[in-house]
């Protein structure tokens, strides 16, 4: 459906330009268009395999479990159904660190890998208490440096404001005492 949606959209945009007489700037912006994503995907690309392979080495060198070590107290009390020493709250720290480091898309593997943890002990095929609830804090995704808004703003020359990191900080804050709120809520 939502495929057959872009193709109508893309044929009205070009019809458009065609019948207003504008075709000339369409040619052109679709010969620079490549150049401009690419000017755009690099830049994110890079961070994101930088951070990829730091998590990576983390994780490999049992970092990510050392963290975690220091989250368990929070996660336990968040994630009741998970027992203390599944893998799951390793993910789901690693996950969280990702999140708070404003790295969405490192985020994403790792929170798959801890929901295919969650599954394994979920015995239904409904989602746990647990995973509803990791999506919530995935999703309000709790960001302390956001990395990648910064590398974005750095490709376009952008001045880096404290004010928008804090910004940033507290709206991500709210949402995810919200949404952790919410849940908790719900499940009574």
């Amino acid at each position: 459906m939502i495929n057959k949606l872009w193709i109508m959209l893309i044929f009205l945009g070009i019809s458009y330009s065609i019948i207003s007489g504008r075709s000339e700037e369409l040619s052109k912006f679709i010969i620079r268009f490549p150049v401009s994503t690419l000017d755009v995907l690099i830049p994110i690309s890079l961070s994101v395999i930088f951070w990829s392979g730091m998590i990576k080495v983390a994780s490999d060198s049992n970092l990510i479990s050392k963290i975690s070590g220091y989250f368990k107290f929070i996660m336990v009390k968040i994630f009741p159904e998970i027992p203390k020493n599944n893998k799951a709250i390793d993910y789901i720290s690693a996950n969280f660190i990702a999140n708070v480091l404003g790295l969405g898309s490192v985020a994403t593997p790792l929170g798959l890998k801890a929901f295919g943890e969650m599954q394994k002990l979920n015995k239904k095929k409904t989602p746990s208490k647990s995973m509803i609830t990791f999506l919530l804090i995935n999703t309000s995704g709790l960001t302390i440096i956001p990395t990648t808004i910064l590398a974005l703003r750095d490709n376009y020359n952008a001045k880096v404001n404290t004010e928008l990191i804090t910004y940033i900080f507290l709206a991500t804050f709210i949402t995810t005492i919200s949404a952790l709120l919410v849940n908790r809520v719900f499940n009574r």
